[in-house]
C-alpha cells in the first residue's frame, strides 16, 4: 500500500494473490516469496483457508 493509503485499500489476499503471482511469474528475475502480514479482521478470519 502506498503511503497515505486508506483502510479500504487493504483487501483479502484471495482478491489479489493471483494477480501478484502473475506479475511475479512474468516479471521477476530473482527468487522471492510473499510475506503475508495480517492487517484486517477479514484476513485473520481467512487463516484456515490460507493453510489449505
Amino acid at each position: 500500500m502506498e503511503a497515505g493509503g486508506q483502510p479500504e485499500d487493504v483487501v483479502s489476499f484471495f482478491k489479489v494473490f493471483d494477480a501478484g503471482r502473475e506479475i511475479w511469474d512474468r516479471d521477476s528475475s530473482v527468487d522471492f516469496f510473499f510475506t503475508f502480514q495480517l492487517e484486517t479482521d477479514e484476513q485473520a478470519e481467512e487463516i484456515p483457508r490460507y493453510v489449505n
